[in-house]
C-alpha cells in the first residue's frame, strides 16, 4: 500500500509491505493502532514505540526506519483526526496564497485563529505561484475538491492582471473569460457540496488611487469579480475595498510598498496578518462561529 501525506509543503511517500495477516488489513487495525496516539491541534506530537510490539505480534513486515514509522503514525493520525472535521476550509488561489501557507503566512494565521475557536475546523492552502483563473479551473478537482471541502476560499485575479503588464512570454487573462472561469469555479465548487467564498483581487501597488493602467485594470477585475458575486449569491470577500480602506488610511505618501506588501503585491508580515484578520471574520460570519 503507498500512502501520501498531502498537507501544504509536505509530500511523502511511505510503503507498507503486509505479510500474511488473517482477516486483517493495515487499514481495518489503524483505530487500533493509533487508538492512544497523542495529537494537539496545532502541533502533532506522536507517542510511537508502544507501537514496535503491535508490529512485531502481527507479524508485519516494513521497508521503514524508525523516523519513517513515525511519520507514517502521524499521517494516519492527522488523516483520521481531518475526516473527522466538521469543517474543511481551503484557500484555493495563486504564490499569494502559496506563501500564505507557511508559518506566518496568512492562510497559517487563520488556521491558528479559528482552531482556537473550534479543534472541527481543519484548513489547509492550494495556493500555486504565477496562477489564473484557467489554471484554477485546471486543477480544481485534484487540488481541491479531492479534499472533500465543505468551504473553499477563491483568492484570485492579480496574475490575470498582472500579467498583461509586466512579465514577457505571458499574458493576462482577458475578462469574459475571466468572468466566465469565476462562474464555473463557484458552480463546480457548489456542485461538489461545498460552499464559496469568492475574494476580489487586492492591489498591484499600494497607491490605489493610482491612474496606471494596470490600477485602472485592476479595479475593473474587482468589479467583475463583485457582480460574479452577486449573481450567483456566492458570499464576497472584497479585499480591494478593504486595502484600499487601509491603505488611504496609513500610505499617506503613496508609497509603492511597503505597508501591507514586500513588493505591491506579495504581503509582508503585516499584510499577512491583515488579511487573515480579514478572512477570519469573514469565515466566522460564514461558519456562524
Amino acid at each position: 500500500m503507498r500512502y501520501q501525506i498531502n498537507q501544504p509543503n509536505i509530500t511523502l511517500m511511505i510503503r507498507v509491505v503486509h505479510a500474511k495477516i488473517p482477516k486483517l488489513s493495515f487499514c481495518e487495525s489503524r483505530a487500533t493502532v493509533v487508538s492512544d496516539v497523542i495529537v494537539s491541534c496545532k502541533r502533532s506530537y506522536v507517542i510511537f514505540d508502544n507501537y514496535c510490539h503491535f508490529f512485531r505480534t502481527h507479524n508485519l513486515r516494513l521497508i521503514m526506519t524508525r523516523g519513517k514509522i513515525l511519520l507514517l503514525f502521524l499521517f494516519l493520525t492527522v488523516t483520521q483526526t481531518t475526516a473527522q472535521a466538521q469543517h474543511r476550509i481551503i484557500f484555493l488561489g495563486d504564490s499569494i496564497t502559496e506563501a500564505g501557507a507557511n508559518p506566518g503566512g496568512y492562510v497559517s494565521l487563520v488556521a491558528d485563529s479559528l482552531q482556537k475557536i473550534s479543534s472541527d475546523i481543519v484548513v489547509q492552502g492550494a495556493g500555486i505561484s504565477g496562477n489564473k483563473v484557467p489554471d484554477l479551473l485546471g486543477r480544481l478537482d485534484a487540488d481541491v475538491l479531492a479534499y472533500e471541502p465543505t468551504h473553499v476560499v477563491i483568492y484570485i485575479g492579480i496574475n490575470d492582471v498582472w500579467h498583461h503588464f509586466e512579465f514577457d512570454q505571458v499574458t493576462g487573462t482577458d475578462p469574459g473569460t475571466f468572468e466566465n472561469g469565476l462562474g464555473e469555479l463557484i458552480d463546480r465548487i457548489e456542485q461538489a457540496g461545498a460552499v464559496p467564498l469568492l475574494c476580489t483581487p487586492s492591489v498591484i501597488g499600494e497607491d490605489t488611487e493610482s491612474d496606471s493602467a494596470v490600477n485602472i485594470r485592476l479595479q475593473e477585475y474587482a468589479q467583475i469579480s463583485r457582480g460574479v458575486a452577486e449573481d450567483k449569491g456566492t458570499h464576497l470577500c472584497d479585499l480591494r475595498v478593504a486595502f484600499e480602506s487601509y491603505l488611504t488610511e496609513n500610505n499617506p505618501e503613496k508609497e509603492y510598498e511597503g505597508v501591507l506588501t514586500s513588493d505591491g503585491v506579495h504581503l509582508n508580515a503585516d499584510g499577512n496578518r491583515f488579511v487573515a484578520n480579514f478572512m477570519v471574520q469573514q469565515l466566522r460570519s460564514v461558519l456562524e462561529l
